[in-house]
């Protein structure tokens, strides 16, 4: 069974994962308002505090997948190279992990006045062995063996996410483990989020790279 860590995990709690993030369980019950996740998680779930950048508490080559999604963002250079240097550590030999950062240019990098670092698309070039960019880069630098994939994706709005948490509000009963989605629901407000993401400047991208060991 492959073992796999959800970095900076947040609210987004995965069963049969090892889930790391910065807060207690019990922050993110307030968070969630939802004890399932504090004092309930699935079988084989583990959730670990640890404060990045400090070396993870884990063994080398202990897990087959990594998964860090707007985490990344959040940090210097120096600590941002630091902890993609763990992460090469704890992966096992042919593993991979899946970065997402806020794409450069849309809201979701740009508003945030705790981001520290902002990403193009060919940003991740400089981090892989067969990478395109410069030759005379620091080789040290060039952390993981190959990039498998990298592209921009459309992700919800800003106005979305307004919309949604208006829902969650004049809705409360439809409140699913601690978070709302309106998918699949009828009126205006699940049309004016299908159209608020259809525009810039109401949408995000994420640029999405996966990298193997």
């Amino acid at each position: 069974m492959n073992k796999m860590l959800n970095l900076g995990s947040g609210t987004d709690l995965r069963a049969g994962w090892t889930n790391l993030d910065q807060h207690s369980q019990n922050y993110i019950k307030w968070l969630t308002e939802n004890e399932y996740y504090a004092n309930n998680l699935p079988e084989g779930t583990v959730f670990v505090k640890h404060k990045l950048p400090d070396r993870m508490p884990f063994n080398d080559n202990n897990f087959d997948f990594v998964f860090c999604s707007h985490l990344l963002e959040d940090f210097s250079n120096q600590d941002f190279l630091k902890i993609l240097k763990d992460i090469l550590r704890v992966l096992k030999v042919g593993g991979t992990v899946e970065i997402r950062v806020p794409e450069y240019g849309y809201n979701g990098a740009l508003a945030n006045p705790f981001h520290q670092k902002l990403f193009q698309k060919n940003s991740f070039e400089w981090f892989a062995k067969d990478g395109e960019a410069l030759n005379d880069y620091e080789e040290d630098e060039r952390i993981f063996s190959k990039m498998l994939s990298c592209k921009s994706v459309t992700r919800q709005s800003w106005l979305s996410h307004v919309l949604s948490e208006t829902y969650k509000f004049l809705f409360p009963q439809n409140k699913l483990s601690g978070r709302t989605s309106i998918k699949n629901q009828s009126g205006i407000l699940w049309k004016i989020y299908c159209f608020t993401n259809l525009f810039p400047p109401f949408y995000d991208k994420e640029i999405r790279v996966v990298f193997k060991k």
